[in-house]
């Protein structure tokens, strides 16, 4: 007797609107958060990179290298949230490349004044909280939570074609 086949995942079709847990859909929100998190992972990694290539910069070496690995992991970005989370783009690879461009540029700007002043705070922070997490790091972590927030909805908002506040509304549920 053979096995009746496994069901295929539809590679057009995001991941979050074909997994279910105990016959449920999970939130789309999470499957960003998983999608985010592994694009997070590699930022860091290039973020440290960076931060060591602009060593020698006496002000806001920091924000500076959070800006570069941001804007550079944002291709990355695009491809886990088409398979975590909304699925086939409409148009070209660089046509959606750019409609994602777009959409952080607004996060890329507020996140450098957000890196900055998270940086200035976190280095005021009491000594028992910065001998386990350093400073530079909670800033880290601050700044990509508040923006990881504001990309879900801004994305979701212009991922199909039209684009953020123009086109057609977004297909996708809520």
């Amino acid at each position: 007797m053979s096995a009746a086949p496994r069901p295929a995942f539809d590679s057009k079709k995001a991941l979050a609107d074909q997994i279910y847990c105990c016959g449920r859909k999970l939130p789309r929100y999470a499957f960003f958060m998983l999608s985010g998190a592994i694009c997070d992972v590699v930022q860091f990694v290039v973020n440290s990179i960076v931060a060591n290539m602009v060593a020698g910069l006496e002000y806001e070496r920091d924000t500076v290298a959070w800006t570069i690995s941001y804007t550079l992991c944002i291709a990355l970005r695009q491809e886990t949230h088409r398979i975590f989370v909304f699925g086939a783009y409409e148009g070209t690879y660089w046509q959606n490349l750019s409609r994602v461009y777009m959409t952080y540029a607004t996060t890329i700007a507020a996140s450098i004044v957000l890196r900055s002043m998270l940086g200035h705070v976190a280095e005021e922070l009491p000594t028992a909280l910065t001998e386990v997490i350093d400073a530079r790091t909670i800033a880290y972590i601050g700044t990509v939570l508040c923006t990881g927030c504001f990309s879900y909805f801004a994305l979701k908002r212009g991922w199909k074609k039209g684009g953020p506040g123009g086109g057609s509304k977004s297909p996708l549920p809520k």
